[in-house]
């Protein structure tokens, strides 16, 4: 018989027989669902889902609609997406461990090991210890906070660090302690010496009353009101007569004192006060000269000047440095094998005469004799002695 429906108003004393009928096209005797009919209606039974998927018997009665399941296979090894579909999980097929990612790489694990990353790898890697964990710091554990008593001197290893024998070298300023001025009688500040300058005193830094400073030229500058007001010292000598020593009786080495009426203190030099008389000798500088087609003559450095002849083309140069009035002396040796003459510059006068003959033997020696004039700027000539 085939299964239909019933129809309403018709089939009289047949009903139960069509329901029936149609009944039995999909359910079993005992009122379960056929696979056939399962299948036919699109969906899957628990015998084909299988038990690996985890799913069976989703809906309670152990089918799942093929819509919902969507594309892939169902294995151990996938996961049911939200969409419905199958998917492998990312790394080393869904690796349950840490080293199976992508984006790790284990050596060797051990205990107390971390990860760190690097991004020229774009991995994680483990980092092995080379001592065990450090669990306190300075005793201390915790957050720990570095202390002014953490480090001893027996802990520090560079010499340079600790030794004051050793080269220092410093990045940042390096200033000297205030000295205390307790128990310095009449004192009103400590002094302290802070550096050198080119010339004058600091145009910058801060610096307390006292500190003083000593220029390139000599000058010592103190500061006299913080933070930089500086005055230049001056030297100055009393009045005592007991502090004023005859001329030439101070005897060296001894502490400076006033001048005395036989002398003044020059600028430059010594100068003597005119009517002065002298107990001993006075010997004037004596300068080699070196050879050459020019030879260089500087006054200011004496007054009498040495020269060995060795050749006959040197020129006598034009002193430099010439005082008026002043005189020097010429000696001029004649060097191995003798005869060798000497020209001069025009700034030598020889007056109405002429230059002398020189010897001519080896070893012998001539001596002339000049006097600056500046009112003629000449070196004028004061005669010879030859043949010494």
């Amino acid at each position: 018989m085939t299964a239909r429906l019933p129809i309403p108003g018709s089939d009289d004393n047949t009903w139960g027989n069509i329901l029936n009928t149609f009944l039995q096209v999909s359910f079993n005797s005992d009122g379960t669902l056929q696979g056939a009919a399962i299948t036919q209606a699109g969906g899957i039974t628990t015998t084909q889902v299988g038990t690996a998927n985890g799913v069976a018997g989703l809906n309670g009665s152990g089918i799942i609609p093929a819509t919902q399941l969507g594309s892939g296979t169902a294995s151990t090894t996938t996961y049911l997406r939200g969409d419905g579909s199958w998917q492998t999980p990312s790394g080393s097929g869904g690796s349950s461990t840490l080293a199976g990612d992508t984006d790790v790489t284990i050596t060797s694990p051990s205990n107390n090991q971390v990860l760190t990353y690097s991004t020229s790898s774009s991995k994680w890697t483990n980092q092995t210890p080379t001592t065990a964990p450090v669990t306190t710091v300075f005793g201390r554990s915790g957050t720990v906070v570095a202390a002014s008593n953490d480090y001893a001197a027996s802990q520090v290893t560079n010499a340079a660090d600790k030794s004051s024998s050793s080269a220092q070298a410093f990045t940042g300023n390096v200033s000297a302690p205030a000295i205390i001025a307790t128990g310095l009688t009449g004192s009103t500040a400590a002094s302290r010496y802070v550096g050198a300058t080119t010339s004058n005193a600091p145009t910058s830094g801060t610096f307390a009353v006292g500190d003083f400073v000593i220029d390139q030229t000599g000058k010592i500058w103190i500061c006299t009101t913080a933070p930089g007001t500086w005055t230049q010292a001056t030297t100055s000598i009393d009045s005592n007569a007991s502090h004023i020593l005859a001329l030439g009786s101070q005897a060296a080495g001894s502490n400076g004192k006033a001048a005395d009426s036989g002398h003044v203190h020059p600028t430059t030099g010594v100068v003597l006060q005119a009517g002065s008389t002298m107990s001993g000798y006075l010997a004037p500088a004596v300068s080699a000269l070196t050879g050459a087609t020019t030879v260089a003559v500087n006054v200011s450095s004496g007054n009498i000047f040495t020269l060995t002849l060795t050749s006959s083309s040197w020129t006598l140069g034009a002193p430099t440095n010439a005082v008026d009035g002043q005189l020097i002396r010429f000696r001029l040796t004649q060097g191995t094998g003798g005869s060798f003459t000497l020209a001069y510059n025009a700034i030598y006068d020889f007056g109405s005469g002429s230059a002398p003959t020189l010897s001519t033997a080896a070893g012998k020696v001539d001596v002339l004799a000049f006097e600056y004039n500046a009112a003629l700027t000449k070196w004028c000539y004061f005669g010879s002695g030859t043949g010494f």
